[in-house]
């Protein structure tokens, strides 16, 4: 008689129950009878995910009583992004309870492969607006004339989409940071800021006339008064950057400085000590 998995569970009578219920089977005489007399091998196993409540070590101790020899470890027992190290330490763990690691998810598979194959697609940010920005990248000291106001990293994210800026006051207690990002449906840069005390700024603008100046809209400031934030980044030939804030309470006929720093790479600061 040859005897596959479909075969064997037509003639348990099991139908469609069998499939849930499958790993049960291994202890039933009738399944016994079937196997001995089969001329196909015929192996039982238990896929984790049937005890995917369970920690690794109460899987093997079901496996083990259900009399099975066969496990395939699901990711909850065996995270996708498990170090090789921590692999061979839990299949060396199941091999010594006397059962054989035989397959991971093929699910696990495809998710690894999902998040490890680069898509065949030219990179959607390297555009030559999406870079307008890259100038002010690195790892600065801002100075307001003499003094260190504070140091501010910045870094790209997400295949370069992102431009994230990290803040944090010479004292230390200031801390904040936005987010910078090349729309490209209105061709206008955008910046999200979120600081420590709770306040946030939202601005919009473009590069032009070789610096980025970015706006918010009239915004009702701790004074009661609607006003204009607009703040602008020059690069300069000696690698520095200056960074021009300024506030407007008329609609934008005159504006008031309120932060004028220099950004310097953090190891031309030390050098220029």
């Amino acid at each position: 008689m040859k005897l596959n998995r479909k075969s064997f569970l037509k003639r348990l009578g099991m139908g469609t129950l069998a499939a849930t219920g499958f790993a049960l089977l291994a202890q039933s005489s009738q399944a016994k009878d079937l196997l001995e007399k089969s001329d196909h091998e015929l192996k039982l196993g238990l896929a984790s995910y049937s005890l995917r409540k369970f920690e690794l070590g109460q899987v093997i101790v079901m496996t083990k009583r259900l009399g099975l020899k066969h496990l395939a470890l699901k990711d909850m027992q065996m995270p996708l992004d498990s170090k090789p190290e921590l692999i061979k330490s839990i299949a060396a763990k199941i091999r010594a309870a006397g059962i054989d690691l035989i397959v991971l998810s093929l699910f696990s598979f495809a998710s690894i492969q999902a998040q490890t194959t680069k898509p065949e697609t030219p990179c959607a940010c390297c555009t030559e607006a999406h870079r307008q920005f890259d100038f002010w990248l690195g790892d600065w000291e801002a100075y307001v004339g003499d003094k260190l106001g504070g140091t501010n990293k910045i870094v790209m994210l997400q295949d370069s989409c992102i431009i994230q800026e990290n803040w944090v006051s010479a004292s230390g207690v200031y801390t904040g940071t936005s987010y910078n990002y090349y729309n490209t449906q209105s061709k206008t840069w955008h910046q999200t800021w979120v600081d420590n005390q709770g306040g946030s700024l939202e601005l919009s603008g473009s590069f032009k006339a070789g610096r980025m100046v970015l706006q918010s809209k009239e915004l009702t400031n701790a004074q009661g008064q609607l006003a204009i934030n607009r703040i602008s980044w020059t690069p300069n030939a000696d690698g520095t950057v200056r960074q021009h804030w300024e506030v407007s309470t008329d609609k934008g006929r005159l504006w008031t400085t309120v932060f004028d720093g220099l950004y310097k790479q953090k190891q031309d600061a030390k050098t220029q000590k």
